[in-house]
């Protein structure tokens, strides 16, 4: 999300830039009389960069709220980990050394290794950018990586690997 973010803050200096321009220049025109079919020009022209900056509103409040959904669950994970047994947090530390040495093995990069985890607890790409704060395309093409470094065919084998012989 922060390829996102860039982006987004670049739209939403757009559309502030496009209404404000428009606004003053609509206030001009009419003051100078101009014709109506120009006023109507310059209206849909502010009209548009309103619709853009609504919508712009709109999708960071989604984003907002995507955000708190996710660290609200991370809260849930964190108390129900709280709660486990010496003997379960004993396992996972060293399962997590385990996929860890084996993140080495591959070559994977630092991104690659945080990518490769959340995909193992079983977040989503949507929910993996979110996390991240980049794009869910980089998380793609992270994850397109990851399975060209381990030889693995994609998402379900990759995750096989790791817990096929556990059950």
């Amino acid at each position: 999300m922060r390829d996102s973010r860039h982006h987004d803050l670049i739209m939403l200096g757009f559309f502030l830039l496009v209404a404000s321009g428009s606004a003053i220049d609509l206030h001009a025109d009419l003051s100078l009389g101009v014709s109506r079919l120009h006023t109507i020009k310059e209206v849909a022209v502010l009209l548009a960069a309103l619709t853009g900056l609504v919508w712009m509103g709109i999708g960071f409040k989604r984003s907002r709220l995507r955000i708190l959904k996710l660290n609200e669950q991370l809260e849930t994970a964190r108390a129900l980990a709280d709660r486990q047994s010496d003997e379960m947090k004993d396992a996972k530390r060293r399962m997590s050394g385990v996929i860890r040495e084996q993140f080495q093995k591959w070559r994977l990069t630092g991104s690659e290794e945080e990518v490769g985890r959340l995909m193992l607890k079983g977040l989503s790409f949507r929910e993996i950018a979110g996390v991240r704060a980049v794009s869910e395309k980089t998380i793609r093409q992270q994850a397109s990586a990851i399975y060209r470094k381990s030889g693995l065919s994609g998402r379900h084998e990759f995750a096989a690997w790791f817990l096929e012989d556990l059950f």
